[in-house]
């Protein structure tokens, strides 16, 4: 089975691969249209330059495939999935717990927290204590280098709770607390 870190270089080599042959496909279909005076290369020339836009189309599907395996989260056999509150290293810096990665977009996070028995709470860049002038130097530097802001954004971890994640939220960096639900004798 393939680590996360192994999906998200093969993820990012496909991309480069794409990105590089859409552009020969782009140059060979300019360097087409300077051999209109050339006309029996431009036949060969038009076959090649079609053969490259269908290999730049499949790596991009390919890209496609391996992005919705990546960030949707393969569905595994419950035996070897990780532990709910398992934090899992996405890229830019991001971090969630597997209950969360595992999950489709859209799902309330703090009902998904509740079924796998933690109390679940959330906070953000700007509800760490900071007066108005850093949260305007936070909102600044998130704005221009938002993958290096997170990354070295350390959130305050509230007294009885875990760490959970981080990432990027709508509004900005979201952090993510987890603590486990005490059941009732």
């Amino acid at each position: 089975m393939q680590t996360i870190e192994q999906l998200q270089d093969a993820y990012a080599e496909a991309e480069r691969q794409s990105e590089l042959w859409c552009r020969l496909a782009g140059e060979a279909m300019d360097a087409l249209d300077s051999l209109s005076c050339w006309s029996d290369r431009q036949d060969q020339a038009a076959e090649a330059a079609g053969n490259m836009a269908d290999f730049a189309e499949k790596a991009a599907s390919d890209i496609r495939a391996a992005h919705a395996l990546l960030y949707k989260g393969p569905i595994r056999p419950a035996e070897i999935m990780p532990a709910p509150e398992t934090p899992i290293q996405l890229h830019g810096g991001q971090i969630q717990p597997a209950m969360f990665f595992y999950t489709i977009e859209g799902q309330n996070l703090y009902h998904i927290a509740i079924e796998h028995g933690f109390d679940c709470q959330f906070g953000d860049l700007f509800d760490q204590g900071l007066t108005d002038e850093e949260n305007e130097d936070a909102l600044a530097s998130y704005e221009r280098t938002p993958d290096a802001t997170l990354s070295a954004w350390v959130p305050e971890v509230p007294d009885g709770w875990q760490f959970a994640g981080k990432w990027h939220g709508e509004d900005g960096p979201v952090s993510c607390f987890l603590r486990k639900k005490e059941i009732a004798a």
